[in-house]
């Protein structure tokens, strides 16, 4: 919206206006930025009425009741890195007057000044009974954060109150490494009691290791790849269940450790790999990566990731040189695969495909929530 706003500097007796600056942008046409001199007191008052005329209609655009203000709700769903905040508005500005509404959060050892100036902002979307909300992830477990609901209404920005949550900590079980990330690893492989031992290996979705890792042994297919019994998502591979995830009763890590012990999804393995510095190192002779956490806080928390190779039918390939670790996800396009970790000097990627591969042997790191 156009305003003016004239600073008056000297009026000569004359009549004469002296001094005239402008200091934003101007209704008036024929005048810039540079003083003029010499304005008649018509000219003077022609301008402070349009001046006046148009600041008392921005004025009474921008008046707004304290009731219709937006009002910051206490948060829900709190966890260790999630929340999710609420606010609302009142209905009397259902109308179309909100044209925006939107969170700002921040730790709350910022302080509500820096909240407003800096805070991280999550949009949501106005419902119908003036509710809104909106869901901030990546947060620090046990810390404290300041919150505020926002609007914009009559084209300014309007706020509510300040309120606070704390997100919660976790119980870090035996045998566990917090790496400020989504679950907390094992320092182990499955099998294993030091963290350079390679561990037991276990064809995907089987409990227990054995000599055979072949199509022909492998507990969820009738002999071949296209006869699959469980975890298939497509016809052409076997009995369809759609299941994409193991149960647990099919879950090496759970079954072997009990409790909240479990195998990783493939987004906790990709988390692992973004959040996390991976250096190849050797430990007690032991060839493979140390997997240090870039979390604020978590710095100086790491976890060692042998190259134990896998097993296909009697053989054990590649120990020392590869790692490739399952993940409890099956790949949804191709039911007779799932999504593992493949790793060597240098080298990280996510992968599925490898002779077909739910049948063949490999290592589980273990997570715990």
């Amino acid at each position: 919206m156009i305003c003016t706003f004239f600073c008056l500097q000297y009026l000569e007796i004359n009549h004469t206006f002296v001094g005239l600056k402008r200091f934003s942008h101007s209704i008036a046409p024929n005048y810039t930025d540079m003083q003029v001199t010499h304005i008649s007191l018509f000219s003077l008052l022609w301008l402070l009425m349009l001046t006046s005329c148009e600041q008392g209609l921005h004025n009474q655009d921008l008046v707004i009741p304290d009731d219709q203000y937006p009002l910051t709700l206490d948060a829900s769903d709190v966890s260790v890195f999630k929340a999710v905040l609420h606010g609302s508005l009142p209905a009397k500005d259902m109308n179309g007057d909100a044209s925006g509404v939107w969170f700002l959060y921040s730790p709350s050892e910022n302080g509500s000044d820096m909240l407003l100036s800096e805070g991280r902002r999550v949009e949501a979307v106005l419902q119908p009974d003036g509710s809104f909300a909106a869901a901030c992830d990546s947060l620090k477990m046990s810390a404290r954060y300041c919150y505020v609901a926002c609007a914009r209404i009559h084209d300014q920005i309007l706020h509510g109150d300040v309120k606070t949550f704390t997100t919660i900590g976790r119980k870090v079980p035996k045998g566990a490494v917090e790496l400020g990330l989504s679950v907390m690893w094992a320092s182990c492989n499955v099998g294993a009691s030091k963290i350079e031992e390679n561990g037991d290996y276990f064809a995907w979705g089987e409990i227990s290791p054995k000599k055979d890792y072949s199509w022909q042994s492998y507990r969820w297919c009738n002999g071949t790849y296209n006869t699959l019994t469980k975890y298939c998502t497509d016809g052409r591979y076997g009995i369809i269940d759609d299941k994409q995830v193991l149960d647990l009763e099919d879950d090496a890590a759970h079954a072997r450790l009990g409790a909240s012990w479990r195998m990783p999804t493939d987004e906790e393995w990709m988390e692992l790999q973004k959040e996390c510095t991976w250096s190849w190192t050797s430990i007690n002779g032991t060839e493979g990566f140390k997997v240090t956490s870039n979390k604020t806080g978590y710095t100086d928390r790491w976890i060692f990731l042998p190259a134990a190779g896998h097993r296909h039918e009697t053989d054990l390939f590649d120990s020392g040189s590869y790692g490739l670790y399952w993940s409890s996800s099956l790949n949804e396009e191709n039911s007779y695969d799932a999504w593992y970790v493949y790793f060597y000097s240098g080298y990280v990627s996510r992968r599925s495909y490898y002779y077909y591969d739910r049948y063949l042997g490999r290592t589980i790191r273990p997570v715990a929530e």
